[in-house]
């Protein structure tokens, strides 16, 4: 795991999150691919439903990640 993983892994717990699977998946590839839109998002989070990604990206806007 990268040092900005388990920071960000860190930032999650600190504020009551959990760092599920899909969290950290979509972490590494925001750290890949830098800026995305959703449906850039979506077409590369094919395993992951369009409702899960949106949560995700409010608890990512929540603790200024993006």
């Amino acid at each position: 795991m990268t040092p900005e993983a388990m920071k960000f892994k860190r930032l999650l717990k600190g504020h009551g999150y959990f760092a599920t699977n899909q969290r950290m998946e979509l972490f590494e590839q925001l750290q890949q691919h830098g800026e995305l839109t959703i449906k850039q998002l979506l077409s590369l989070r094919k395993n992951q439903d369009q409702a899960t990604l949106y949560r995700n990206i409010k608890v990512f806007e929540e603790l200024g990640i993006i």
